[in-house]
């Protein structure tokens, strides 16, 4: 995916062997502007672009309190299903903010996150998109095996756990934690909406997975910048 800008007018190119109404209307249900103008094209059985001219970031269709999903138009911005998939565009924001830190000692972090915000991006879509099934937007096993390969290679580095530990450390480890939380968060969204609407069951698996590598990272990030662990007293 490309953008050009030229004066106020944003081109959007989106490359994909197959376009469908479907990836337009996931633009609008993403906000990602006001559409002036679209026109598909292709290129003999090789690729499609859309070009979506979009001339403002702000498109006021959400001024009424009413935003649009993948198969439904005008549906309240506090439905459980806009909170869920909105919870998971929060959680993706802070993965990125554990993104942002560094250490020479775990080389991997970064790329695992990065695979976790794709997955999260799979993730909101399949939550925005109303059909209840046949979508192209889902989770596999892989990933969801990726997440439990993490957290065995981390546990391995790691003490056993023999009590609860208070959340914090350092500057990154606390905000991995805080994204645990957020990510259960998520999740207690995702099963709220599951109660009426369609959910595949590997996202709430792959959720439920997500706050458990979340949680040993935060230890294995305590450790290698070297901070105490403070055991829970009562």
């Amino acid at each position: 995916m490309n953008n050009y800008t030229s004066n106020s007018v944003i081109v959007l190119y989106i490359c994909s062997p197959i376009v469908n109404a479907d990836m337009v209307e996931l633009v609008d249900t993403l906000d990602l502007g006001s559409s002036a103008a679209r026109r598909v094209g292709s290129t003999p059985s090789i690729r499609t672009i859309i070009y979506l001219l979009i001339m403002k970031i702000y498109t006021k269709k959400g001024d009424l309190g009413k935003t649009s999903i993948i198969g439904q138009k005008s549906i309240n911005k506090h439905n459980v299903r806009i909170e869920a998939y909105g919870s998971v565009d929060e959680l993706n924001s802070y993965m990125g903010l554990i993104r942002s830190f560094k250490s020479k000692d775990l080389p991997d972090i970064e790329s695992q996150i990065t695979d976790v915000q794709n997955n999260l991006f799979v993730i909101g879509a399949a939550l925005a998109t109303k059909k209840n099934s046949g979508s192209k937007y889902f989770i596999d096993e892989e990933s969801i095996e990726k997440l439990e390969n993490y957290i065995d290679i981390f546990e391995t580095k790691l003490k056993p756990l023999t009590a609860f530990i208070l959340p914090g450390g350092d500057v990154w480890s606390s905000h991995i934690q805080i994204a645990r939380s957020v990510c259960r968060r998520a999740e207690r969204r995702i099963t709220q909406m599951n109660e009426n609407l369609f959910v595949d069951p590997r996202i709430i698996k792959y959720i439920n997975r997500l706050s458990d590598y979340l949680f040993v990272l935060s230890r294995l990030v305590s450790q290698v910048n070297k901070n105490h662990e403070i055991e829970w007293h009562f």
